[in-house]
């Protein structure tokens, strides 16, 4: 059975930019930051040091790869690095109208070797956490007597499925927003959420606990719209989870498998 649910096309995943080199910029180059000394593990961090007055996104491009996120105020932000082992761009650009924007700052780097373990275990943008959050804490907490990584994983998921509904409302509110992006804790406790709140929490908990997992976006025969689920590594292998979809099937005492087959999700970004 294919299940509704709002269709929301997140910024994230769908923008178009166009970059144009220029000296007006309102922002200055000196007023962006870029840390690429964790590099290796898998990221790097952008801070603006002024206000930031304009739409400004930072986009990081690999082999014709093209992510772009956004740079929303004055906190150091990080970014993943997540298109494997070669030479990254990264350009900070803020919007001049419509979908083009002018380079305020580019630099490169470049990822010597790429270790899936170590990139994806990292607090990022969209995956957002420390280990003073009450989600983190909390759900932390409950895998104390877990001995292995599929224990703890399942332990998380059957909590989500469990506890989580779907926020109808919350995915008409945010629809039209391209810069949402999940705050973890208020979602803990709100206990709903829109598919990327249930990838980016499950993927949060599971990465606080030294798993590793992906958010991926995309699309899936199961559900008729743009959406999000995860990946987490499991004795060797990825396996394709999604508390979304398991939430609103056992809600609705649909029939469900936790572990899904790659072959009914097209992914259109990974983080």
């Amino acid at each position: 059975m294919v299940l509704k649910m709002k269709k929301i096309m997140m910024g994230l995943a769908v923008a178009v930019v166009v970059m144009l080199g220029s000296a007006m910029s309102v922002l200055a180059s000196n007023a962006i930051t870029i840390d690429k000394s964790r590099a290796e593990d898998g990221v790097i961090t952008v801070q603006c040091t002024t206000p930031i007055t304009k739409t400004t996104k930072v986009r990081i491009e690999k082999d014709k790869q093209i992510y772009d996120y956004f740079l929303l105020n004055n906190d150091v932000t990080t970014y993943p690095l997540q298109m494997g082992a070669g030479t990254y761009k990264i350009t900070v650009a803020e919007n001049v109208s419509g979908t083009t924007y002018r380079v305020v700052k580019t630099d490169t780097v470049t990822v010597e070797k790429f270790d899936e373990r170590r990139v994806y275990v990292n607090s990022i943008q969209l995956i957002n956490f420390n280990g003073k959050m009450v989600s983190v804490t909390e759900l932390s907490r409950i895998l104390t007597n877990a001995k292995t990584d599929k224990e703890r994983m399942e332990i998380i998921y059957k909590f989500m499925i469990t506890n989580f509904k779907y926020d109808f409302e919350k995915a008409d509110a945010v629809a039209s927003n391209a810069s949402y992006i999940p705050v973890l804790d208020q979602v803990y406790l709100a206990r709903k959420g829109i598919c990327y709140d249930y990838a980016s929490l499950f993927a949060a908990i599971l990465r606080a606990n030294n798993i590793p997992t992906k958010l991926d976006m995309g699309y899936t025969s199961k559900i008729n719209a743009y959406h999000a689920w995860n990946q987490v590594l499991i004795d060797g292998e990825w396996m394709i989870i999604d508390t979304t979809y398991d939430a609103q099937a056992q809600e609705h005492k649909l029939t469900y498998t936790m572990k899904k087959d790659a072959k009914d999700f097209r992914i259109i970004k990974q983080y």
